[in-house]
């Protein structure tokens, strides 16, 4: 009889094995993960981990705590489902089976532990496929297990000869959407092996870009999540919000899904192939009630205005291609939503209306992206756009005009210093393009303003 993921897993205590008992109360844990939020950066997103845990805690989880690169918690599969679904700065959901606590000596000391992690021939199925990816850092492997991709491919063959002395038959290799995709991480003081509930294709993707070709310097999507929740932004807020220079629109969609509580995972369920495949079986109803559930608590504020701008036609129309699929999966969403192509010193403030919050959130250009003779060589429309000054000049004359408050993600606060408002915060979202000149690479920030400054002042 098939056995539910990580029934009988054991956890490597000191120097013995010690299996869980209780499997039916107790689940193996689950991590949540997450990976720089930009091509080319180099350091934790410290504070989108702060928001990550603040919002595994309002899913009702209760063992919560932050870890390197990522927040772990512990809970049922019915908190998987849920973290899977809701969780908005998470770009993987992985269900650890096994963890060793000592480094491994040797191929055959990993391929020792792979095999005594649970029954393989009792949890994967023969119709079922698998995948491994393995990472870590050379320094911290032995010489037989540092080349990642043979190393992968031995942990394949430890868990399918399993199968195959036990069933005479091996799971297939599936490269593209694996029903088990397993993750296994070395480091310092041990490894563990975990299945990500997220599939290869990783949380960060809502689905709506799942036929649209982006851009390489698109904003990641859980990041832009997390940099609006970190301005303030909630669900069932009647709020007018703009981004004046909304390029492929990030910022402005995942704004009006947060508004709408539109959680991600409902978007991938209709979207994306890959988003059940990758769940176990024997929990993929339980995620079905959890979609339905999440389904009926989407409500459209009747005041919410959201906006976006951009001068680049091109941009705008990978924005407008992605708004459509999501109104396709929630059509209640349409009308709330806006896209037009102007500039940033032609776009028009958000609207004063009483008990309305007024906000504006941008990425501006970096001066390595959009700036003349700086811009991607592969992309025919990178000229389209201001340059980079001509668009900090146009954002500064917008805030003299806004009344309310702005958020602007920036790598130079240089940049910035010419805008009409007055600080008031700073989060430090990551450490910056790596190949970004010395000089001005700051680390990319998200900056808050509040009230504009007197004119003359």
């Amino acid at each position: 009889m098939l056995q539910p993921a990580g029934v009988g897993a054991r956890f490597w205590q000191g120097q013995q094995w010690q299996s869980w008992k209780h499997v039916g109360r107790r689940r193996a844990p689950i991590a949540c993960q997450f990976r720089q939020a930009l091509r080319d950066v180099t350091a934790l997103a410290v504070a989108i981990a702060v928001v990550l845990e603040s919002e595994l805690r309002d899913l009702g989880v209760k063992r919560v705590r932050r870890i390197s690169r990522g927040v772990f918690f512990s809970g049922s599969a019915r908190s998987g489902c849920r973290a899977l679904i809701a969780l908005r700065t998470a770009t993987s959901v992985d269900e650890i089976l096994g963890v060793i606590e000592r480094p491994l000596a040797d191929r055959d000391d990993m391929v020792s532990f792979v095999q005594r992690v649970c029954p393989w021939d009792r949890t994967i199925s023969n119709s079922e496929t698998l995948l491994v990816e393995c990472k870590g850092s050379p320094n911290h492997l032995p010489a037989g297990l540092r080349q990642t991709q043979l190393t992968a491919m031995s942990t394949q063959k430890a868990i399918t000869d399993v199968c195959l002395e036990k069933t005479g038959a091996r799971p297939n290799i599936e490269f593209q959407e694996p029903d088990w995709m397993l993750r296994m991480v070395f480091h310092r003081d041990g490894a563990q092996l975990s299945r990500r509930w997220t599939g290869r294709q990783g949380g960060h993707r809502r689905g709506y870009r799942e036929d649209v070709v982006m851009h390489k310097a698109a904003l990641r999507e859980t990041t832009a999540a997390g940099v609006l929740l970190l301005a303030g932004l909630r669900a069932g807020e009647n709020i007018s919000f703009l981004d004046p220079m909304c390029g492929s629109g990030t910022l402005a969609l995942e704004a009006a899904m947060i508004a709408a509580n539109i959680p991600p995972g409902l978007l991938r369920a209709a979207l994306s192939k890959s988003q059940t495949q990758a769940v176990p079986i024997q929990w993929r109803g339980l995620l079905q009630e959890e979609l339905a559930a999440a389904r009926s608590e989407v409500h459209v504020p009747r005041g919410l205005d959201i906006r976006g701008s951009d001068a680049n036609p091109s941009a705008l129309s990978l924005a407008r291609r992605c708004l459509a699929a999501i109104e396709g999966v929630v059509p209640e969403i349409r009308g709330k939503v806006t896209l037009e192509a102007r500039s940033a010193g032609d776009a028009t403030p958000p609207s004063r209306r009483t008990r309305v919050r007024r906000l504006i959130c941008c990425n501006p250009p970096w001066g390595v992206r959009l700036g003349k003779g700086e811009a991607d060589p592969e992309d025919e429309d990178a000229d389209s756009g201001p340059p980079a000054e001509e668009s900090w000049r146009e954002l500064a004359d917008l805030l003299r005009r806004h009344k309310g408050d702005a958020w602007v993600l920036t790598p130079n606060p240089d940049l910035a210093k010419g805008l009409p408002l007055q600080q008031k915060a700073v989060h430090k979202v990551d450490g910056g393009p790596r190949d970004a000149p010395s000089k001005g690479a700051f680390g990319l920030q998200w900056i808050g303003y509040g009230s504009p400054t007197p004119r003359g002042v």
